[in-house]
């Protein structure tokens, strides 16, 4: 995941996540207004340290039954670790949309000028192959007879390598007129 460029409004930065494998790979992503939705991890800088962003709930995955296709799909979730369980409101279903081998993906991501920077990633992963998709249910099954978890697909967290930032907006200087759409205060419609 590497920045493409930044953005003077809306305030923001552009950033692409590539596939450099072989074969097609999942992305998770957060459904918002936009068409490829949001990276699902964040971080924000507190002094020297990184930590997570409180707004954005640890992704977690399961295996579900859908019963459109009549199969067990790999599902992921984003949920508040401290909300009281059985509350909908706390967690929603992410999106897993497919990145084709050599394909690239843009995300925006909004920044607001003289904020803390943060870092920002997704989750990637790596569909399994046909015959473990078929052996999978067996070695589940062995694997709860050993009381040991089910196995996931292939998941690996990707982020972006340089802190996100927008410096502060300057100010006009002693003197100058403070001018919006290129004409001075006060001689703006309707002022003589």
């Amino acid at each position: 995941m590497n920045v493409v460029e930044y953005r003077k409004w809306p305030h923001g930065v552009m950033l692409r996540l590539t596939n450099g494998t072989s074969s097609a790979i999942n992305y998770v992503a957060d459904g918002d207004s936009t068409p490829m939705g949001s990276p699902v991890l964040r971080e924000l800088q507190v002094s020297n340290l990184w930590s997570r962003d409180k707004r954005f709930f640890p992704v977690q995955s399961f295996a579900a039954y859908d019963p459109r296709i009549g199969k067990t799909v790999q599902m992921f979730i984003a949920q508040d670790p401290n909300a009281p369980f059985g509350l909908g409101l706390s967690t929603h279903v992410l999106r897993t949309p497919k990145l084709e081998a050599a394909g690239s993906v843009d995300f925006f991501i909004r920044l607001e000028p003289d904020e803390s920077p943060i870092r920002v990633g997704t989750v990637c992963v790596w569909p399994q192959s046909r015959l473990s998709q078929k052996l999978e249910p067996w070695l589940n099954r062995v694997r709860s007879w050993l009381h040991l978890s089910p196995m996931a697909p292939r998941q690996m967290e990707v982020w972006c390598p340089e802190p996100l930032s927008i410096p502060e907006l300057p100010l006009p200087k002693l003197g100058e007129p403070l001018t919006l759409d290129r004409s001075p205060v006060g001689r703006g419609k309707g002022s003589r």
